[in-house]
């Protein structure tokens, strides 16, 4: 990750769910509430310290970083990286019910008034009014 990089979820910011449950699973709940509940952003060094990426080089470094990461994997055996990469998707993998239900919210919410208005104001670049409706 380059060193003035951040992450961030700015779905509820704009009336929409997003896959919070997805965050939930690959982050300590506290930084995934943050970012979802708070619309927080998470900078490189704190993205490192909870474990979400294993590097963070200068921006005009991360190329080359990447790069040489992209080397290490190819160094192993293709057969077994690939049965390594596919149980990887297995292992992060959602009940479909779960997937299913999250989009259903996320169009659900999207449908609202609010889910109107948080779109119209992203694109005037103001802040939302919020009707809980």
């Amino acid at each position: 990750m380059a060193d003035d990089a951040w992450i961030g979820d700015q779905h509820t910011n704009v009336g929409r769910l997003g896959a919070p449950h997805e965050l939930y699973a690959a982050l300590p709940r506290t930084a995934a509430a943050y970012l979802t509940l708070c619309n927080g952003r998470l900078g490189a060094q704190e993205c490192l310290q909870l474990g979400i990426v294993n590097k963070v080089v200068p921006k005009e470094q991360l190329l080359h970083a990447a790069e040489q990461l992209a080397e290490m994997v190819c160094l192993g055996s293709p057969l077994a990286v690939q049965a390594a990469v596919r149980l990887y998707k297995l292992t992060g993998a959602f009940p479909a019910a779960l997937t299913s239900y999250a989009r259903h919210l996320d169009q659900e919410i999207a449908e609202t008034e609010d889910g109107a208005e948080g779109s119209r104001a992203f694109r005037a670049k103001r802040k939302p009014e919020w009707k809980m409706r």
